[in-house]
């Protein structure tokens, strides 16, 4: 596996804050706050959790995504659910940080913080088609995601509200569950997400006259048209 010097250097850089922050509220006998803790995401994903950009690598933006979402997220990169493919550069950087946190406790005090953060807001790509967007998210993605994309966290479905995640981040997800970075056997929820996307998806595409890649398009493009709300 090759590792960019900017991948490198965010890794490093990231571990060090993480480092210095524990450090500087050891002597706080009540715990870290969520907003404490949150001090450790910022090198990555900014100050707002909107994300950032520095060379290649390219972080999503957390802001606003529910809390019980995140840390079941936050969960599967502690224990190796997600994170440990050699071809996911981002999930093993991510697992390191998770592991940072002390325990339960943390893991929800962070989480509770990111979700109380202001979402990122994206406009609708205007070259896709939305309608069709609309027909492949509905026999594709709705069942388990919501009609609005509100989510499920019923503890058999646990499927997230897509809205405060970005396209490109959705559609890196999609090629990591389609290639098998994602969604092993150990990740029941993730694993769901395989044959939906890497068989379904593509065959929806095609009844519809679509290539997988205009169709992946659609579908995020229609995304952004949601309220995210029940």
């Amino acid at each position: 596996m090759r590792t960019s010097l900017p991948f490198a250097f965010a890794v490093v850089a990231t571990l060090a804050m993480s480092f210095m922050s524990s450090r500087a509220f050891a002597g706080d006998p009540s715990g870290l706050s969520g907003k404490q803790l949150f001090f450790r995401c910022v090198n990555c994903h900014g100050a707002d959790g909107q994300g950032l950009k520095a060379g290649t690598l390219q972080v999503p933006s957390i802001a606003g995504l529910d809390a019980w979402y995140l840390e079941g997220q936050i969960m599967k990169f502690r224990n190796d659910t997600r994170g440990a493919h050699p071809n996911d550069t981002k999930g093993l950087m991510m697992r390191a940080m998770a592991r940072s946190l002390n325990g339960d406790a943390e893991v929800k005090a962070v989480s509770a913080y990111i979700a109380s953060l202001a979402p990122k807001v994206e406009k609708p790509d205007t070259s896709a088609d939305i309608k069709r967007g609309q027909q492949l998210y509905t026999m594709v993605c709705m069942a388990c995601h919501g009609a609005n994309s509100q989510g499920n966290p019923d503890p058999n479905i646990r499927a997230p509200s897509q809205v405060a995640l970005e396209s490109w981040y959705i559609q890196e997800q999609l090629v990591k569950f389609r290639t098998g970075v994602r969604g092993s056997v150990k990740d029941l929820e993730g694993l769901r997400m395989v044959p939906m996307v890497r068989d379904a998806l593509p065959l929806m595409a095609k009844n519809l006259g679509a290539t997988l890649e205009e169709a992946d398009r659609d579908i995020l493009a229609y995304i952004n048209t949601l309220s995210g709300k029940p």
